[in-house]
C-alpha cells in the first residue's frame, strides 16, 4: 500500500512538472491559430498553417500552444472539434476564457469571418498580426456588409 502511495505522489509530481513546462512554452508565444473543417466527411485541422494527420492533433497543438487560441471554424466543422481544442487546453493546464480562447464562424470562400461571442461579422483573415489586432479589443458590431 505504501509503495503505491509513493508511485502516486511520483506520477503527481510528474504530471505537474509537465503542466509547469507547457504553461512556460506556451506563455513563450503569443497566438496559436487552429483552422478547422469537414471535407468529404472527414475532419481537418490546422495548426498555424500546418496540417495535422490524423492522431498527431494534440502533439501538434501542444508544440504550437500559446497564450490565445484563435479558432476559425469553417460553417462545415463539427462542435465536437471545438470540444477537442477546449479540451488540450485542459491537459495542457490552460483554461478557456474570454480573454484567451477565441471561436469565428470563418469561410474563406466567402472571405468573411464571425466572432463568435459577439456575432461581429468581419473581413476573413488568417495573418497573425491582424487576428491579434482583433482579439486585443473584439468587435461588437458587423463591420463587413
Amino acid at each position: 500500500m505504501r509503495h503505491l502511495a509513493v508511485v502516486a505522489i511520483g506520477v503527481a509530481g510528474i504530471l505537474h512538472t509537465s503542466y509547469a513546462a507547457a504553461s512556460t512554452s506556451c506563455d513563450a508565444r503569443d497566438l496559436v491559430i487552429v483552422e478547422l473543417d469537414l471535407v468529404k466527411n472527414i475532419e481537418v485541422m490546422k495548426v498555424n498553417e500546418h496540417l495535422v494527420k490524423g492522431r498527431d492533433s494534440f502533439e501538434v497543438f501542444f508544440k504550437h500552444c500559446a497564450r490565445k487560441t484563435v479558432i476559425l471554424a469553417s460553417p462545415r466543422a463539427k462542435l465536437s472539434q471545438i470540444l477537442d481544442i477546449q479540451v488540450f487546453l485542459g491537459k495542457i493546464g490552460a483554461r478557456p476564457k474570454n480573454d484567451n480562447f477565441f471561436i469565428f464562424s470563418a469561410s474563406p470562400e466567402s472571405g468573411a469571418m464571425t466572432y463568435m461571442g459577439t456575432f461581429a461579422t468581419m473581413k476573413y483573415t488568417r495573418k497573425h498580426d491582424e487576428l491579434i489586432k482583433i482579439i486585443e479589443s473584439p468587435r461588437e458590431e458587423s463591420n463587413w456588409f
